[in-house]
Protein backbone atom coordinates (compact mmCIF):
# COMPACT_ATOMS: atom_id res chain seq x y z
CA UNK A 1 0.00 0.00 0.00
CA UNK A 2 1.22 3.46 -0.70
CA UNK A 3 3.14 5.48 1.83
CA UNK A 4 2.02 8.78 3.49
CA UNK A 5 5.18 10.63 2.67
CA UNK A 6 4.39 10.93 -1.08
CA UNK A 7 1.05 11.23 -3.08
CA UNK A 8 -0.88 8.44 -2.96
CA UNK A 9 -0.42 7.63 -6.62
CA UNK A 10 2.72 8.67 -6.61
CA UNK A 11 4.27 6.41 -3.87
CA UNK A 12 2.06 3.60 -5.60
CA UNK A 13 3.80 4.19 -9.04
CA UNK A 14 7.27 4.06 -7.60
CA UNK A 15 6.26 0.77 -5.32
CA UNK A 16 4.63 -0.94 -8.82
CA UNK A 17 7.79 -0.33 -10.69
CA UNK A 18 9.51 -1.91 -7.93
CA UNK A 19 7.40 -4.91 -7.75
CA UNK A 20 7.35 -5.36 -11.98
CA UNK A 21 11.19 -4.87 -11.75
CA UNK A 22 11.42 -2.06 -13.43
CA UNK A 23 12.53 0.24 -10.91
CA UNK A 24 15.98 0.77 -12.68
CA UNK A 25 14.15 1.77 -16.22
CA UNK A 26 15.66 5.81 -17.07
CA UNK A 27 13.96 8.23 -14.68
CA UNK A 28 12.73 10.23 -18.30
CA UNK A 29 11.07 6.87 -19.26
CA UNK A 30 9.83 5.98 -15.46
CA UNK A 31 8.27 9.77 -15.31
CA UNK A 32 6.92 9.43 -18.85
CA UNK A 33 4.90 6.12 -17.78
CA UNK A 34 4.34 7.53 -13.90
CA UNK A 35 2.04 10.07 -15.68
CA UNK A 36 -0.35 7.99 -17.82
CA UNK A 37 -0.21 4.94 -15.20
CA UNK A 38 -1.59 7.79 -12.65
CA UNK A 39 -4.09 8.90 -15.14
CA UNK A 40 -5.13 5.70 -15.36
CA UNK A 41 -5.53 4.69 -11.84
CA UNK A 42 -7.32 7.43 -11.24
CA UNK A 43 -9.49 6.64 -13.47
CA UNK A 44 -10.21 3.36 -12.04
CA UNK A 45 -10.66 4.83 -8.65
CA UNK A 46 -13.10 7.11 -9.50
CA UNK A 47 -15.42 4.49 -11.35
CA UNK A 48 -14.81 2.59 -8.49
CA UNK A 49 -16.09 5.65 -6.14
CA UNK A 50 -18.83 6.34 -8.66
CA UNK A 51 -20.27 3.13 -8.69
CA UNK A 52 -20.48 3.36 -4.68
CA UNK A 53 -22.79 6.32 -4.53
CA UNK A 54 -25.92 7.03 -3.80
CA UNK A 55 -28.31 9.20 -6.71
CA UNK A 56 -28.24 12.32 -3.81
CA UNK A 57 -24.30 11.87 -3.68
CA UNK A 58 -23.77 11.65 -6.92
CA UNK A 59 -25.83 14.93 -7.81
CA UNK A 60 -23.37 16.01 -5.48
CA UNK A 61 -20.46 14.73 -7.22
CA UNK A 62 -21.58 16.52 -10.72
CA UNK A 63 -21.87 20.15 -9.27
CA UNK A 64 -18.53 19.69 -7.73
CA UNK A 65 -17.26 18.47 -11.34
CA UNK A 66 -19.19 21.44 -12.52
CA UNK A 67 -16.12 23.56 -11.60
CA UNK A 68 -13.53 24.47 -13.74
CA UNK A 69 -10.68 22.49 -11.75
CA UNK A 70 -11.14 20.11 -9.38
CA UNK A 71 -8.62 19.85 -6.59
CA UNK A 72 -7.50 16.10 -6.45
CA UNK A 73 -7.69 16.29 -2.51
CA UNK A 74 -11.45 17.76 -2.76
CA UNK A 75 -12.25 14.44 -4.68
CA UNK A 76 -10.48 12.46 -2.13
CA UNK A 77 -12.41 14.23 0.78
CA UNK A 78 -15.99 14.10 -1.04
CA UNK A 79 -15.33 9.91 -1.65
CA UNK A 80 -14.29 9.68 2.24
CA UNK A 81 -17.35 11.66 3.23
CA UNK A 82 -20.07 9.61 1.05
CA UNK A 83 -18.40 6.57 0.59
CA UNK A 84 -18.23 4.34 3.55
CA UNK A 85 -15.57 1.67 2.14
CA UNK A 86 -13.27 4.36 0.51
CA UNK A 87 -10.24 2.60 1.98
CA UNK A 88 -11.42 -0.89 1.10
CA UNK A 89 -11.68 0.25 -2.44
CA UNK A 90 -8.70 2.09 -3.11
CA UNK A 91 -7.31 -0.82 -1.63
CA UNK A 92 -8.42 -2.84 -4.51
CA UNK A 93 -8.23 -0.92 -6.83
CA UNK A 94 -4.34 -0.44 -6.31
CA UNK A 95 -4.24 -4.37 -5.90
CA UNK A 96 -6.15 -5.34 -9.20
CA UNK A 97 -4.18 -2.65 -11.14
CA UNK A 98 -0.47 -3.89 -9.68
CA UNK A 99 -1.20 -7.61 -10.28
CA UNK A 100 -2.72 -6.54 -14.11
CA UNK A 101 0.78 -4.83 -14.42
CA UNK A 102 2.86 -6.73 -12.94
CA UNK A 103 1.61 -9.75 -15.19
CA UNK A 104 1.75 -7.24 -18.31
CA UNK A 105 5.66 -6.85 -17.38
CA UNK A 106 6.61 -10.18 -16.74
CA UNK A 107 5.32 -10.52 -20.41
CA UNK A 108 7.42 -8.42 -22.32
CA UNK A 109 10.12 -9.62 -20.34
CA UNK A 110 9.63 -13.03 -21.22
CA UNK A 111 8.95 -12.18 -25.27
CA UNK A 112 12.30 -10.02 -24.73
CA UNK A 113 14.65 -13.19 -23.92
Amino acid sequence: MPTASLDPIQSFVEQLYSAAGLDKLPSDIREEYAERIGTEVNRRIGLSMMQALDEKALGAFNKLMDKETLDPAEATAFFQEHVPDFQDRMKKVFDDFSKEFVAAADQLKDLSE
